[in-house]
């Protein structure tokens, strides 16, 4: 998290937000959850089944759209040879990232 949901204060660490006292716990595990689902999707493409893949980078981009969560969204699109999708994702990477 880059910064907080409630007052846009950049996020330092703890469960709470320092300026405006928001319980951030709940938006923390939304995050932990997505970088999980990042991680299976990453082992699921490296052994090339790509259906289960898929489906942890769905749910994973549902619950965050973070920027190395849309890189291997792009990956699994581009193996399954969905190349707009693919293109498409791999721009929304660069933009989140900021090298746009």
């Amino acid at each position: 998290m880059k910064s907080c949901p409630t007052c846009r204060a950049p996020y330092r660490s703890g469960s709470e937000c320092y300026p405006c006292r928001t319980v951030l716990d709940g938006v923390l595990e939304v995050e932990k959850e997505a970088d999980w689902r990042q991680t299976q999707a990453e082992r699921k493409l490296a052994r090339r089944n790509l259906t289960a893949a898929q489906g942890y980078v769905n749910r994973g981009l549902f619950l965050h759209r973070s920027g190395p969560l849309l890189r291997v969204a792009a990956l699994v699109a581009l193996a399954r040879r969905h190349f707009p999708a693919a293109v498409g994702l791999w721009r929304e990477w660069r933009e989140v990232e900021g090298r746009g």
